[in-house]
């Protein structure tokens, strides 16, 4: 009986001598233990980097190097955002929301559009309208939009009524005067405020404590005991 000599051959990751003890698997021999199999076949691979973020991907196993494409669940859930945007979303409704008795669009492109994506439609016809007949109006800036300043009012109190002829750009400041004038001012009473209170008896000024003035108190308690004046 022959004895072959073991024959020794470095690892290709970590330089380590391997012991062969058989001639037969000489060539497919090249790592010492699985963790540098791993490593080996991880350095086969050329290197996959973040779909989203450009990020450079990180493998603790090699099964999934061909399937990852994404370096965490935030940039995964921002390539679903994209891919179910607009019409390919499954729940899309026409891209129009009604928030608080106005109109809101969705716009991915406009400048000032809310958080959400989604811009006021009447001021989106006020900037098409003002645009077309006046491009150089106070209310837009030097690319043609609305600015924040400057409201839309709407002239027959229906917020949802968005026709041209309805809508009226003012100022911030002429639009909140016009709204807290008279009537339409919260603290509205016959023409008083909150903070003047009258006597209930004559409607003379009076202090904010006080329910009557001093001569009408007296009269009032005269008359509880009796005592009349003519």
């Amino acid at each position: 009986m022959t004895f072959i000599k073991p024959i020794t051959k470095e690892c290709l990751i970590c330089n380590k001598p391997i012991l062969i003890k058989y001639p037969s698997i000489l060539e497919r021999k090249k790592y010492c233990s699985i963790i540098c199999r791993i490593e080996g076949k991880r350095l086969k691979e050329p290197d996959k980097y973040c779909l989203i973020c450009n990020k450079k991907l990180e493998f603790e196993k090699p099964s999934i190097i061909k399937r990852r494409k994404y370096c965490s669940k935030n940039c995964y859930g921002k390539h679903i955002s994209k891919r179910q945007r607009g019409k390919s979303n499954p729940y899309w409704k026409g891209g129009k929301k009604k928030n608080g008795g106005y109109v809101y669009i969705l716009d991915y492109h406009h400048p000032k559009r809310l958080t959400h994506n989604y811009i006021a439609e009447h001021r989106l016809v006020m900037e098409s309208h003002l645009n077309k007949i006046n491009p150089k109006h106070p209310a837009l800036d030097k690319e043609g939009y609305l600015k924040n300043d400057w409201d839309v009012h709407h002239k027959n109190g229906i917020t949802d009524d968005n026709r041209i002829e309805n809508l009226d750009v003012l100022s911030r400041i002429q639009h909140r005067k016009y709204h807290n004038s008279g009537e339409k001012n919260s603290n509205w009473k016959d023409g008083r405020t909150k903070k003047e209170k009258y006597c209930i008896d004559c409607n003379k000024k009076i202090s904010w404590d006080a329910l009557r003035c001093c001569s009408c108190h007296i009269i009032k308690n005269n008359k509880k005991r009796g005592k009349i004046y003519r």
